[in-house]
This record gives structure tokens, sequence and C-alpha cells, in this order.
């Protein structure tokens, strides 16, 4: 046998021209990057010197971050191959210990707070390769050095989604993520905000239990908003779907999506793009801006403390009443604003607002509107001792208390944003209005497949693309929602969500709750994947919760008429058929069911409300845990507003039964924690929202409760 030359060994040991040309033209260092794939695409089966060396340099923080990645999505490649051939054997015990998961004869018990669901080494190997196989149409287009160019791009697209790489939270170290997190935005120092709620008779209401978070997840948020940090957007920052920190099209928050994490979280409102990260506007298109919405590119104080309490309340009752976490977000904490970053350092707020060399263009229009924001937020109230331009802003200031709330459990992929995302012009809206690419040079057919391929991977929860040529990117989605497979995923999925709105709503029904819609608009209410009990589950999620009301507060004074009307809005954002941005319109375009779908999904939310409104009543006059939260007489007066209300859909048909039912209105309310109320306001809300009250006539009758 002819002797190699050196040469020639060098030569064999490269990758093929083409594969070499995607790593190249995707890794900076690309001696090492080389290297690495070449070592990944050599091994066709399971090779434990290979899962070591990918393991140091998935550890090493010498190599570009990028890099990194890419050998963490490499390791759960060969996990799942070592799975596949040898089954647990001494290799997989082996790669779990490395991993740092197992010591003496057991599975930590930290993998419960990740959403596995045993500690037994076996069972939870076994959870941990489904966990892994989500990933499997990625793993899937890896065939050795013969793998094609378009698969090993595939495979590096992903792996630069941190937190779809399931491993790579026990690989990577907090702290240092963190740290690559404070690269891609600015921020500043805040003061910390202790926020302490109270009932309506002045004590301290009981703190709810606090969101769960894995061991990773925790000490993450705990270093990002260390030293009472605030973060803000950077020109560096990215807007790309799953990155590892989003500053998500068309909205002004800054989302987290830690390595290896299915949780989300959010700092809301972290500046706007732009020369100007704060701004102050009194109108928009003529009408007088939403009071919170005046200050620009940060939270209205007032209204971030209250969803902080709210959020907080309305969990600790569905968890008392249900025995599980509800489907919402939840505030983790606030920081006051008092610096903005500018430049090599931070600038005091009032500067900001008062200075025009600091402000810059459009000093003069922003000064015109704080003017016009301080007196509609004063009223006859003036604070005219404070004068000039500095005491202009103090009045702003005082009357905003700028913040930034952190939020746990949020999601990115709003229901209208993904719905649109999901259409014929979402790969447009998503590069070219969002991202500001161009068709061809900046964006191919390709990386509209990658979009939609994330999509639906998050609001399927497991995901097999189509195998089908180059098509448009609506037919791209429609094949691959009628591949069998994710059309029972998608079907099933569509199903869960009608439970989870007809859980969550009919449970804040039944504690006379209502947030105005605004839990419920499509802006606020999303899809996020969750890997819990073991499997991939994708499920809705409310948030801002800055109007929800009706708590059952003890010592509150509840209006009849103000739930019935706040109803009525929620209805209308949930499922109102005229409403093509509904949540049901929304799941119906992302999902694409069919009517015999639909009309199932709307028997079992209606049932779902049903159950719910139920028990939730039972508990709250027959549960101690539950029955502690709230007054006897509040709801002694719910149950009395609810006969009434089904007394009026007996009588509303004559005017005779009208006037009796008016009478025994004004009577019954006489001894309930309605008595202040107006009357004829509630008589015409009642027979405004009629037709939403017979819809749901099923929540009134009195036969529905189980006597105390």
């Amino acid at each position: 046998m002819a002797v190699l030359t050196n040469t020639q060994r060098q030569r064999l040991r490269r990758l093929p021209s083409p594969l070499a040309q995607i790593v190249a033209s995707q890794f900076i260092r690309t001696a090492k990057a080389q290297n690495l794939f070449f070592s990944f695409l050599s091994h066709r089966t399971y090779n434990a010197a290979f899962v070591r060396k990918v393991m140091i340099a998935a550890r090493d923080a010498r190599l570009p971050w990028d890099l990194r990645c890419a050998a963490i999505l490499m390791l759960e490649h060969h996990a799942l191959l070592l799975w596949e051939q040898k089954g647990p054997a001494s290799e997989s015990q082996s790669l779990l210990v490395s991993l740092g998961l197992f010591s003496g004869d057991a599975i930590h018990k930290t993998v419960l707070d990740e959403g596995f669901s045993t500690t037994d080494p076996a069972a939870f190997v076994t959870e941990l390769r489904n966990r892994l196989a989500r990933l499997n149409y990625i793993h899937a287009g890896i065939d050795g050095l013969k793998t094609k160019p378009g698969k090993l791009l595939d495979f590096i697209y992903v792996s630069r989604r941190p937190c779809k790489l399931s491993l790579a939270r026990y690989l990577l170290d907090p702290d240092e993520v963190a740290s690559r997190i404070l690269d891609e935005v600015r921020s500043s120092t805040g003061v910390p905000r202790n926020l302490r709620s109270l009932d309506y008779h002045g004590n301290t209401l009981q703190e709810p239990v606090a969101p769960s978070l894995s061991d990773f997840d925790r000490k993450l948020t705990s270093q990002l908003r260390s030293d009472h940090r605030v973060l803000w957007v950077a020109d560096q920052t990215s807007s790309e779907l799953n990155s590892l920190v989003e500053y998500p099209l068309g909205t002004v928050a800054l989302v987290i999506k830690p390595p290896g994490s299915d949780m989300e979280f959010e700092a809301k409102r972290a500046g706007m793009r732009g020369r100007h990260l704060l701004n102050i506007i009194y109108e928009r298109n003529g009408k007088p801006a939403p009071i919170p919405h005046r200050l620009q590119g940060a939270c209205y104080g007032h209204m971030v403390d209250y969803e902080c309490y709210a959020s907080g309340r309305f969990s600790e009752i569905y968890r008392r009443v249900h025995g599980v976490e509800p489907p919402m977000s939840r505030c983790l904490g606030v920081t006051a604003i008092s610096t903005v970053p500018n430049g090599a350092g931070d600038t005091p707020l009032v500067q900001y607002f008062s200075s025009p060399h600091i402000f810059g263009p459009g000093y003069d229009a922003m000064r015109a509107e704080m003017q016009r924001s301080v007196e509609a937020f004063e009223g006859s109230d003036r604070r005219d001792n404070l004068v000039g331009p500095v005491g202009l802003t103090a009045r702003f200031i005082v009357a905003t208390v700028p913040n930034q709330a952190w939020l746990a459990g949020t999601t990115s992929f709003r229901l209208d944003r993904t719905a649109d995302l999901l259409s014929t012009r979402g790969a447009e809206l998503y590069f070219v209005a969002g991202l500001g690419r161009k068709f061809t040079a900046d964006f191919s057919a390709d990386d509209a497949r990658r979009l939609a391929d994330e999509i639906l991977e998050e609001v399927l929860g497991v995901y097999h693309p189509p195998d089908c040529d180059a098509v448009a990117y609506r037919e791209y989605i429609e094949a691959a929602l009628a591949l069998p497979a994710n059309r029972a995923i998608a079907d099933k999925t569509y199903l869960d969500c009608m439970v989870d709105i007809g859980l969550y709503w009919g449970t804040l029904l039944a504690i006379g709750g209502y947030t105005e819609g605004e839990s419920f608009v499509s802006r606020n209410v999303g899809l996020k994947s969750r890997w819990q009990s073991g499997q991939w589950r994708t499920r809705i999620c409310f948030m801002d919760h800055d109007c929800l009301t009706g708590l059952g507060v003890p010592g509150e004074e509840p209006n009849a008429a103000w739930s019935i009307e706040g109803m009525r809005k929620d209805s209308d954002w949930i499922c109102e058929r005229g409403n093509a941005r509904s949540e049901f319109a929304c799941l119906r375009e992302i999902y694409g069911v069919s009517s015999a779908i639909q009309t199932q999904g709307e028997e079992i939310f209606r049932a779902q409300v049903a159950s719910a409104h139920t028990t939730t009543r039972n508990a709250m006059r027959n549960l101690e845990p539950v029955r502690e939260l709230f007054d006897r007489e509040y709801v002694d007066s719910l149950i009395v507003r609810d006969e009434l209300i089904h007394r009026y859909l007996c009588n509303r048909d004559t005017e005779e039964g009208l006037e009796r039912w008016k009478a025994e209105v004004k009577a019954r309310f006489a001894s309930t924690l309605y008595a202040k109320e107006s009357l004829d306001y509630f008589f015409n809300t009642v027979a405004r929202t009629a037709h939403r009250l017979e819809r749901y006539a099923f929540l009134y009758a009195p036969s529905l409760y189980t006597p105390r």
C-alpha cells in the first residue's frame, strides 16, 4: 500500500469544499470551527472521545460563543445516537455525570424544577431523550461528510437559538450568560422599589407563592437584576426570533430566553430604538393617548405596581382552587428608573428630559407634550411651586414614576403577530418590514422556510417539516400542517388552548374579575412551548395584568355593572365572531383547524368556563385555603348579583316582568356591597349586554353552587 504524504493526510482531514465554505462563512475563527465540524461529521455513530472533545469546547469561554453553541448541539446529536444505538448503557451514566446530572445512584432533584417528572435514572434518560428529540428534524439532516450544505446550514441556524439547546444549562455558567446578555444591551443604575400590598382595611396582604424557576434561570435573572440594573435596547440588540436576548418586533421590551430553558423573561419597557430611548406624547391620532402610553419607552409606575400585585393575587387564587399554576406571566420585581445610558455614562433622568443638549432633536416638541401631560395629570391640584424646566420635569416624573418591571413566564409569540407571520405575507413582514432586509440580497427562500419551521415548532411543540420542493411561503406552511403527524398535534393543541382559555376565564368570572379586555386582547396573549411532566406541550399565556380588576381583596367594594361591562369586553377579545383579531380567530389562523374542530373547541371552551366557574365559586364558599382569601360579604354579594342576572334573563320579555325585576334588584342590592351603586347604570348595563349574558346564562343558574 502506498504511503500517504502529510499533504494527502491533511486533505483527507478536511471538510468537503461545499461544507467548508458554509463553516467559513458562519464562524469567525475558521480553523477551530473547521476542525470541530470535521470531527463531528466524521463520526456517524456515538463516539465517546468526540463527546469529551465537544464538552470541552462547549465549556471553553475562550472560544467564540456561536462555536460553543454549535458544540452543544453536536453533543445533543451524539447523545441521541447513544440512546438510539445502545440505550441507557454505562456510557449514558458517564455522560450524565459529566453534565452534572448524576451522582450516587440518582439524578439530581433539581431536574424536577426543569419540567422533568422523575429522578429515576432510566426513566429520566427516556424523558431527556424525548426532550432532545424535538430537534430530530435537524439531526436527521446530518449524514456525515455527505451532509448537504443546506442541511448543515439548518444545523448551524438552530444552534444559534440557545433556548433550543436543552443541554446548554448544564455546560454554561449563569454568570457568563448574563455577561453575554449585557454585551447585547445597554444598562443604567436604578433605584430599588419594595412593593407592599395592602387590603382595603389597611392590612398587609399575604405574599403569593413566587414563580417557580429552575436553579439556572434563578441565578441568571438574579445576576441580570443585581445592583438595581435597568436594561435598555442597544443598536446591536437582535430582534430575531429566539435570540438569547430579543427586542421583539413591534414592542418596547427586552425578552431573555435562557440557554436550554423553556422559560422566557421580560424586562418590560426597555426604551425605544433610535435617537431617544424615552420620549413623551400627550396626543395620538387627534385624541389624548392612554395615560400609561404618555411616557414612551418606560413603564408608568402606578400601573406596573398594580400589575405585580394583581397577577400575584390571581395566580394565588387560581393555584389554591385548581392545584396548578395558571397560564399567566408573573412579576419578579420592579426598579425605578433614575438614570438613562448616554454615551460613556449615565445621565440622571431629570437632566435627560430638561436639557436640550442631552435630549437632542425634538426637545421642544417633547417639552410641549410634557406640559400638556402634566396639566392633565394634576388637574386642579397644580404643583405651581415647582417652576422652570427642571420643575416641570420633576412634576412629570412624580406623576408617572418611570419604572422597569421584570416578568417571568411571558412569550414573544403573541397571537396576533404569530398569525400574521404564518400568513401569506409572513416572511415579508418579518424580514423586510421587521428586520429591514431585502429578498435574495439579505434573505432567501431557505431563510423563509427556516422561519416557518421555527414558528411551527413553537406553536406545535413537536414538529415534522414537510419534504417538498421549493414552494411559496404559505404553501410550505399549509403542506406542513397537512402532514398527519402535524395535523394531529395542531388539532390537539388548538383544543388544549380552548381548555386553558376556558379554565382561566371561568375562574376569573367566578371571583367577579375582569380586565376590560387588556389581558385577553390578542397582542397580550401568546403561545409558549413548555416542557412539563416530561413532555412538550404548547400552552396559552396571558400577559399584561395592569387592568386585572375585581379580585375580591378584603374590604373591596365591588361594582356589579362594571364587572358585567368588563366581562363583555373580555368576551369580545376572547371569542366574539365579528372580531377578526379575537383569540379564537387568531388560533384558527395559526392552526388551520377544520370547522368540525372549531365547533368542538367552542363546546370544550364553554364546558371549561362552566366547570371552572362552579369549582371556583364552591371553593370560595367551602374550601378554607380559598375562603380565607375573601370576605364572606363579598362572596354573598356575588351570589346575589348572579341570581339577579338569572332573574333578568327569565323576566326581560315583558314590561311587567322587568319592573318586578328592577324592584327586586333595588331591594336585594341594599343588603349587599352593591348598596351604593347607581341602579340606573346597572339596569342600562344589563340591558346593553343582554346578548352576552344570555350566551353565558349557564353561569347564573342558582343550582350551580353547593350550599355552605
